[in-house]
């Protein structure tokens, strides 16, 4: 019964989203070219190398081999896998959401269990280093605040890594990689495809995202502020960029700012849920971290 309701709320929201396509065209297209923009000017260049070459790293082993290396350090501080330490290191330079990513590719050939790829996924969600550090700039030009952003995510995430890890200590359960002997040729093309499905995902939700925005501040008359947390809320760079056209004090806005990167917007949940399989790892253990995350980092940064 609850989803027939859920189902029908749907329905009604995508006919509003059809007329409004009709009522307001201009508006909607031209949120929908700022959405490329964006994708093919931001996303694109930092993604597709980083996604490319991580994919790549996966086909060759370096799950295991990495793993052999940091072993002693991920079992006795996370309690986890030494495979899992791969996910870690390449979600804290990638950007979400590589975390998700990268979990369901090793879930899928095997070299991490199932409850590690949940505990995972609540705290995986790492901003790239170097949009935090040239785009949050653009906003509220300051480098010291942008390094306290930054460190308040990472740490967050790290906090709650700590306290939801497993109370195992010594049973872990380390995969092995069955390596086959395939030519680069092989291994970069399915590395390619790979990385353009999940690209066409971001662009797709992202794209949905500034459309749904987009309806949202034409049908309702919102002030700077309200709209600004409205993009936001649907797509944190278009929320961060938008920053720039209000007067608030510095601290608001980098206190908004963090709390878009903590959620991630809906965009970003959206590529989530797309990417993982919600039979075997659980959506609701990302929401929860990402709820978790916003407090722990707001608190860190008002410290700092």
């Amino acid at each position: 019964m609850l989803k027939k309701y859920k189902d029908f709320i749907l329905i009604v929201n995508f006919i509003l989203i059809i007329v409004a396509l009709f009522l307001f065209p201009n508006s909607i297209k031209s949120q929908i070219l700022v959405a490329l923009n964006i994708f093919f000017k931001v996303l694109f260049p930092t993604f597709f190398p980083m996604f490319l070459l991580t994919n790549l790293l996966i086909e060759y082993n370096a799950v295991v081999i990495f793993g052999k290396i940091i072993k002693p350090f991920i079992e006795k501080i996370f309690h986890i896998s030494a495979n899992c330490g791969y996910i870690i290191l390449i979600s804290l330079i990638s950007g979400f959401p590589s975390g998700a990513k990268n979990i369901m590719m090793l879930l899928d050939k095997q070299l991490i269990s199932v409850d590690d790829a949940n505990y995972l996924l609540t705290f995986t969600h790492f901003s790239n280093p170097l949009f935090i550090l040239n785009v949050v700039y653009l906003v509220v030009l300051d480098k010291s605040i942008c390094i306290k952003i930054l460190l308040a995510h990472f740490i967050s995430n790290f906090i709650i890594a700590f306290f939801i890890r497993p109370c195992r200590k010594n049973n872990y359960t380390n995969f092995s990689f069955t390596y086959k002997n395939a030519s680069f040729s092989n291994a970069l093309t399915t590395s390619l495809k790979n990385t353009f499905n999940i690209l066409t995902i971001i662009m797709g939700t992202t794209i949905f995202s500034f459309i749904i925005s987009s309806v949202i501040t034409n049908y309702i008359s919102l002030n700077t502020f309200f709209k600004v947390f409205i993009n936001g809320l649907f797509d944190l760079t278009l929320g961060i960029t938008t920053l720039k056209n209000i007067s608030i004090p510095i601290i608001f806005k980098s206190i908004l700012i963090l709390s878009f990167i903590c959620f991630g917007s809906i965009s970003v949940h959206l590529q989530v849920s797309s990417i993982i399989d919600n039979k075997r790892v659980k959506y609701k253990n990302f929401l929860l971290g990402r709820i978790a995350s916003i407090g722990i980092a707001l608190v860190l940064f008002l410290i700092m």
